[in-house]
């Protein structure tokens, strides 16, 4: 009797546990992108623009264009479309883009630590889903991707569910196939959970004729949806224009960046400060000396705690090596930040909590209250920073969404004004969140001919050129073209100008 019931119990627990950590995930997403949230970048344009714009023409383009294009709108490339279609249900049943982006990241922060407590909680017990979770979603380079309109906390959800699947249902490759596939059309990025899955469906024990077919099915929804949406942007000729940034010096600074970036991880802070890097050091070896233990007490057999740690190391080794080989071979601009480096957060936190859930148990008491006390020193850094820069967030928005942007002379009169007017600009993502409408972009440079050229497209129309401090991407100055066309300067705000030909 007393063993089913507890039995009932740890069934119970495990529903109940990944449940109500969800609903903790959501409450803080939630919190975190109350208004004036959630905080937009450049990028945030070709997710929620093309998101409005499936939800009312039903296809994804971005509310920009090239200079000499007739459409001021250009069909969505560059960016995969998985976020975009998430954003576009909501929109279509009558909620803001950015409204709709935000409800996304609160559903998606809830999948997460559902998919990670649940696989935890079969792993390491009831101790180790409520700390995976929290450690996971707590680090502050992840807390920060979730208040900013971009794709990473939806990839997340389908990251963590597609570790859970391979753990749990190793040998459903179709399954956490599909999950990967679709984690790489939110963020391209995730290729590496596709190359994971198929190495992890090839690896399971089986005839070498089976273990291929596990592998095909692991790799074909990836191979199908990425296929599509290929051929699609041949077909509609998509060449969006997308915000580029500056190179991060050679690879060896940027894989210094990403160690200062772990340490951070490591001993939560903005900044990781020199007089810390000892204690950073210290957290790792502590995190190796859990490996250790672990191995050392398992059982021989591989059970799911084994796939889980497993699944989580095999990403994070194919992630890191993707990283590395983009960074080296592909693009000087990559940078080794947060937003680049929370998956490996999100999956050492993962780790680290099932460990302890795992060997807490097996503890003397005095060894839990020393555990205890690491986690609460580091689970209450985490939520001071946190805390501090959501407060922040909330004081004075983030990027476009911003009071200085959005509550000012200059954003009122071009959506009054300025609604006369073809408007072209150096950033295009700008105008989209300040008036809700499609811009083109400038030239790339003042050669003589674009400038000519432009001149002759920009007065085809009334126009207004609108130049901002920071370029969207590569574009000839602002500045410089209206004194060359003689434009007169009509508003202007801290960040931005507005030129124009004076209304006779």
């Amino acid at each position: 009797m007393e063993s089913r019931l507890h039995v009932a119990a740890q069934q119970t627990l495990a529903r109940v546990v990944p449940l109500a950590m969800a609903f903790v995930a959501g409450l803080l997403a939630f919190w975190i992108t109350a208004a004036p949230g959630p905080g937009l970048e450049p990028d945030s344009m070709s997710y929620a623009g093309s998101a409005e714009w499936f939800a009312r023409h039903g296809t994804l383009a971005v509310p920009t264009a090239y200079w000499w294009e007739s459409d001021s709108t250009s069909a969505l490339g560059s960016f995969p479309p998985g976020y975009p279609l998430a954003i576009a249900g909501p929109v279509a049943l009558g909620v803001a883009p950015v409204q709709a982006a935000r409800l996304v990241i609160v559903v998606a922060a809830m999948l997460t630590a559902w998919a990670i407590a649940s696989a935890a909680f079969a792993a390491g017990g009831s101790v180790g889903a409520v700390l995976a979770a929290l450690l996971a979603l707590l680090a502050p380079g992840v807390v920060t991707q979730h208040w900013i309109v971009l794709s990473e906390p939806l990839s997340y959800a389908l990251l963590a569910i597609t570790l859970g699947l391979m753990a749990a249902r190793p040998e459903r490759a179709w399954a956490y196939g599909l999950t990967a596939a679709l984690a790489n059309m939110v963020r391209y990025a995730e290729v590496a959970a596709v190359a994971a899955v198929v190495f992890w469906a090839f690896a399971q024990p089986a005839g070498w004729k089976i273990r291929f077919k596990r592998a095909i099915l692991a790799g074909l929804p990836a191979v199908v949806l990425q296929g599509v949406w290929l051929a699609r942007e041949r077909l509609v000729e998509a060449r969006t224009p997308f915000a580029t940034v500056g190179t991060f010096g050679g690879v060896a600074g940027a894989v210094g960046q990403g160690i200062a970036r772990i340490g951070a991880w490591l001993v939560p802070s903005a900044v990781l400060p020199d007089s810390m890097i000892p204690l950073a050091v210290l957290a790792m070896l502590a995190v190796l000396w859990l490996v250790h233990r672990t191995i050392s007490v398992r059982v021989p057999q591989i059970g799911m705690l084994e796939r889980w740690l497993l699944s989580i190391l095999l990403f994070s080794g194919v992630y890191a090596g993707i990283l590395l080989f983009s960074r080296t071979f592909v693009g000087g601009e990559i940078e080794f930040d947060d937003r680049i480096l929370s998956p490996l957060y999100i999956c050492g936190g993962a780790a680290v909590g099932t460990m302890i859930g795992y060997l807490w148990d097996g503890w003397t008491v005095r060894g839990r209250w020393a555990a205890g006390g690491v986690l609460a020193a580091w689970i209450a850094a985490a939520a001071v920073v946190d805390v501090g820069q959501v407060r922040s967030l909330r004081s004075d928005g983030y990027g476009y969404e911003g009071a200085d942007w959005q509550k000012t002379d200059f954003a009122q009169w071009l959506r009054t004004v300025g609604a006369r007017y073809d408007i072209y600009s150096n950033d295009p993502a700008a105008i989209y969140f300040l008036t809700g409408r499609p811009s083109r972009m400038l030239p790339e440079t003042l050669a003589p001919d674009s400038v000519l050229r432009f001149r002759a497209v920009f007065d085809k129309h009334p126009s207004l050129l609108v130049g901002f401090q920071d370029d969207y991407r590569q574009s000839a100055a602002p500045a410089v073209l209206a004194r060359e066309y003689g434009l007169w300067k009509l508003k202007e705000f801290d960040y931005g100008i507005a030129w124009g030909v004076l209304p006779r």
